[in-house]
């Protein structure tokens, strides 16, 4: 469905921004309207959008000298779709106010297809540099321009990069622009980018990339140099666009993150990469000759594991430009195998493992470092990786190897902020086996529907721990099923696990942990914060004791020092809030603050330092009673500086509305909401869901009057809010 949306019709505008819903807002700039030498390339556009049923508001930009859509117009759609043509010069493409005001627009979440073959010699003749709109925004850094030119009859064949969203695709470009102005189509030459090259030209002489897919966490672009209007077949067009479309509105490289996988579900008789989306092999074929193999022959496999041999190469694409992450593997290494590790930026090596003559040498920050191993036993490789303040620490086998900064080459030089990927590559030798591979966001709402159900968490997660460090056992906590809607950890009377959220102790800032938490009628429950990272139940700042009779009890500040009751048999939400520079601690239950003491006094009153280290959840079983309690969505967030939440209030607000409400209301976050929660005052999950948008509808016409909280879940954030149903 199509509205036509004049750029000089200010009573429209007005119009359209109270009322529109849709989607898309596509601008036309292709110069049809002031020039009519020019091809109208909207026909084409118009299509594909109608033939694949989305939904969309069209601006076309009338005269040369007109700015297209503000921020204020655009910030109403999650995709803007903006087309030049083949207009190439006096700002016809972009102007500067333009670029102004998608800047705002991507800076606030936008997504963007631009479709522009003279965009880049239009508006930077000269070149573009590291402050312009094309680097900050579209992941540029060298374009080399006009490279393919077509002139009808001939044909440009375009091909689609592997692990892209445009895989698999083949097609030709055709000569659309025939009229007597600039005829031809003119495409550039993509030679260096931070964003993913997603086209490929073929030429006569010369294949590179044309276009290029941008995922920078808080906004997604897609742009190209070869007109999307020219491409000939009409099927092709319809495709591409929704998947164009999908990557903006949904994200690329999501469904591989975050990651986890043990490999036990694969197949023996087929390679790792025809079986395993998210892995592909060098070569870009799946099933070829370097696509690692799945075996069940390692005798210390639990019970499959990927094995590398001579020349096996394979790359785990991640692509994330921001945030706190955690990598993880498990790696058998035979003591004449050899071959690389390497975690990768864009373009660039960020960290390399050598292994050569039963040795490992690390290359890292331009230094060189020997890696200490144990040959022909499983070791554990962990790098965390903190994209926010561009630095990273490598751990084998638990002991802390290397850290620095990230953006920094293998040897040395400078680099990019990006992490791109996981490889291994096997040279020769012996074979290596890998097992237990994770890639996961280190600081979020944990959900638990990423793991199998019915198995221990310790021997899903390497963020959990048993106290002992014996996974798999009676210490360790099953992902459970018992509960409707979610899956949850399930705490019984010899559990012992905890949760570090960073590889140290933080020592500043501001910190929020939260739960929900269940427990059993006739049963109990017990959770602690603990100090300091790597030293175990020495430094006490919080006991929690859940009593059988519905009663709990805090040791926090002093022995006792607080109590209050609680429903067994229904889900609570429990908050703590660690305000390290304050020196305060505040514990908070369904909304109600229960207690709040100087952190430094720990659980019993005597001063200590001034830290926080990890959660630890075990077995109380008093005279009479055990433990059997469930716990989900355990969330963490860490706030430095301005901009700290209220306590009680940790996240900004769920826009809501109308509010109070009757029947339909609203919800919008400021991301794509991947999951919803809607609780009443008793703890109860009155409805829950998925999305795939930034705004949702529910209908609480059903509901009975009162007061309801509401969580909204993106990959990595959480935000509450609260409604009023009358």
């Amino acid at each position: 469905m199509k509205r036509i949306i004049l750029a000089l019709v200010i009573l429209s505008i007005l119009i359209f921004q109270e009322t529109q819903a849709t989607d898309i807002l596509v601008v036309d700039r292709d110069g049809s309207a002031w020039n009519p030498a020019f091809t109208d390339c909207w026909p084409r556009f118009m299509d594909a959008l109608d033939a694949n049923g989305l939904n969309y508001d069209y601006w076309e930009v009338a005269q040369q000298a007109d700015n297209g859509p503000s921020f204020e117009v655009m910030q109403h759609y999650p995709v803007v779709i903006w087309f030049t043509g083949e207009v190439y010069s006096m700002q016809s493409t972009l102007t500067v106010e333009d670029e102004i005001q998608l800047s705002a627009y991507l800076n606030n979440g936008g997504k963007l297809f631009l479709s522009s073959q003279d965009y880049l010699y239009d508006r930077y003749p000269s070149g573009f540099g590291e402050d312009d709109f094309p680097r900050n925004y579209l992941g540029l850094l060298t374009v080399e321009y006009d490279v393919w030119v077509v002139n009808a009859p001939d044909l440009l064949n375009i091909t689609g990069v592997s692990g892209t969203l445009a895989e698999g695709y083949d097609f030709f470009l055709e000569d659309i622009f025939s009229t007597a102005t600039r005829e031809g189509l003119y495409v550039d030459r993509i030679t260096w980018s931070v964003s993913q090259a997603a086209l490929e030209a073929n030429g006569t002489s010369l294949t590179g990339p044309c276009a290029v897919q941008y995922d920078a966490g808080s906004y997604r672009a897609f742009f190209t140099t070869a007109s999307f209007a020219a491409i000939q077949d009409a099927s092709v067009r319809n495709n591409l666009i929704l998947d164009i479309y999908q990557f903006l509105r949904y994200g690329g490289y999501e469904e591989c993150y975050p990651y986890y996988s043990g490999f036990d579900h694969l197949n023996i008789t087929q390679k790792l990469c025809q079986q395993d989306p998210c892995w592909i092999p060098y070569d870009f074929t799946p099933g070829s000759l370097i696509d690692p193999g799945i075996t069940n022959l390692n005798p210390r496999s639990h019970p499959n594991s990927v094995v590398m041999v001579n020349g096996d190469h394979t790359i785990f694409y991640a692509y994330k430009y921001n945030g706190h992450h955690l990598l993880s593997c498990d790696l058998f290494i035979d003591p004449l195998f050899t071959g690389d590790i390497f975690i990768r930026q864009v373009g660039a090596i960020a960290c390399r493992f050598d292994f050569s003559s039963a040795t490992c040498t690390l290359h890292a920050g331009g230094t060189l470092i020997t890696v200490p191993w144990v040959p022909s036993y499983w070791n554990n490789f962990q790098a965390w990786i903190d994209l926010g303040s561009d630095y990273y620490y490598l751990f084998f086998n638990e002991a802390l190897i290397y850290e620095g900064q990230f953006s920094m080459q293998s040897n040395g030089s400078p680099g990019f902020k990006v992490l791109e990927s996981f490889e291994i590559h096997a040279t020769g030798g012996a074979p290596l086996y890998l097992d237990n591979f994770f890639l996961i966001p280190v600081q979020d709402c944990e959900q638990y529907e990423m793991f199998t159900a019915g198995e221990y968490i310790c021997l899903q997660s390497p963020l959990w721990k048993t106290w002992d460090d014996v996974p798999g056992t009676s210490e360790d906590a099953y992902v459970s099923e018992d509960i409707a809607f979610h899956q949850s950890l399930k705490i019984e009377d010899q559990t012992n696990i905890y949760k570090a959220f960073s590889w140290e102790s933080f020592t500043d800032g501001y910190h929020v942990l939260q739960m929900n938490i269940m427990v059993a009628p006739d049963h109990t429950a017990y959770l602690n914060l603990q100090k300091e990272v790597g030293i175990m139940g020495f430094y006490y700042g919080l006991e929690i004791f859940l009593e059988a009779d519905g009663t709990g009890s805090l040791n926090a500040g002093g022995i006792a020092s607080a109590s209050f009751a609680y429903d067994q048999g229904e889900w609570q939400h429990l908050e703590i809030h660690i305000d390290l520079d304050a020196d305060l601690c505040q514990v908070w239950l369904d909304g109600m603050l229960i207690h709040e003491y100087p952190w430094s006094t720990g659980n019993n009153g005597i001063p200590g330092p001034v830290k926080f280290g990890f959660l630890n959840i075990a077995a109380w079983n008093p005279a009479g009673y055990t433990t059997l309690a469930y716990v989900n969505e355990v969330c963490f967030s860490t706030y430095t500086g301005v901009g700290l939440p209220l306590m009680g209030e940790t996240q900004p607000a769920v826009l809501l509305f109308p509010n109070p409400v009757k029947d339909c209301f609203f919800l919008e976050a400021p991301w794509d909401i991947q999951s919803y929660r809607v609780y009443n005052l008793n703890g109860q999950l009155i409805e829950s869901g998925n999305s795939r948008s930034s705004r949702i509808e529910l209908d609480a016409s059903s509901w009975p009057a009162g007061v309801y909280l509401i969580r909204l879940f993106s990959q990595d954030q959480c935000l509450m809010g609260k409604m009023v149903r009358y």
